[in-house]
């Protein structure tokens, strides 16, 4: 299908929306800014392999195939950047107020509204394409238990949203906000900063088996978050450390 958006491929239900991206990718080639958007993911895929569960036809599930070509190896997460805040200048559109939780997801106060998965393909240090994954809670009610509680927007607003409405603005934004990171990077980091969730407040953290607290300082342009605790400045990259619910 095609639309002032750009190319979509409409699918009831799939496995993953970022494993058939990858699989239709590698078979015949797929135009930029294709958007692959499902009613049901079996296998919704998350953070370390993590699923997550949507009810059919209820939310946005989507990928998104782009080609940042000018952002490079070490500052690859201007992506996942880039995508959170598309998400959260688009719940803002409907007046929710979103934060970003390091590393990729979105939350409203402590519960989470929306899950991105960033994968990337690189030739050396030449970034061939990105697979934009994103699970947007939007008309879902009642969700299992979840370390971080879920919310959706239709819990938050009280009314029903259209998803068509809402993946149009979602890719409108993505595709500023992408522009953006490539030829003026620092005002995403900034923004990106601005939006983190419990920046310059205390929070508690895993790492290996101990639990520490300290206060979270931001996030470096390689995408590892600061802490500082009493002893030191921390720094992890993702899959070091695991943000816990104060």
């Amino acid at each position: 299908m095609n639309s002032t958006i750009g190319n979509i491929i409409r699918l009831s239900v799939v496995d993953s929306t970022n494993i058939y991206t990858s699989k239709k990718l590698s078979q015949f080639g797929m135009n930029e800014w294709t958007a692959v958007v499902a009613d049901q993911q079996t296998l919704g895929k998350g953070q370390r392999g993590k699923q997550w569960h949507s009810q059919f036809g209820k939310n946005l599930l989507m990928s998104v195939y782009v080609k940042p070509r000018a952002i490079k190896h070490d500052h690859q997460f201007l992506i996942s950047a880039a995508s959170g805040l598309a998400i959260i200048k688009t719940l803002g559109e409907y007046g929710i107020e979103g934060k970003l939780k390091w590393p990729n997801d979105v939350l409203v106060g402590d519960a989470k509204i929306c899950g991105l998965l960033i994968e990337n393909q690189w030739e050396k240090n030449n970034l061939e394409c990105s697979i934009i994954g994103i699970g947007l809670n939007m008309n879902q009610i009642e969700f299992n238990d979840y370390p971080w509680k879920a919310t959706s927007m239709t819990k938050l607003k009280s009314q029903t949203f259209d998803l068509d409405e809402v993946l149009e603005k979602v890719i409108k934004n993505l595709k500023q906000l992408m522009a953006i990171a490539e030829s003026k990077p620092a005002i995403v980091w900034t923004h990106y900063q601005l939006a983190l969730y419990r920046l310059n407040q205390e929070i508690k953290f895993k790492t290996g088996d101990n639990v520490l607290e300290g206060i979270l300082k931001g996030v470096n342009e390689s995408g590892a978050i600061q802490i500082q605790t009493e002893r030191e400045l921390h720094s992890f990259v993702n899959g070091e450390v695991k943000l816990m619910r104060t």
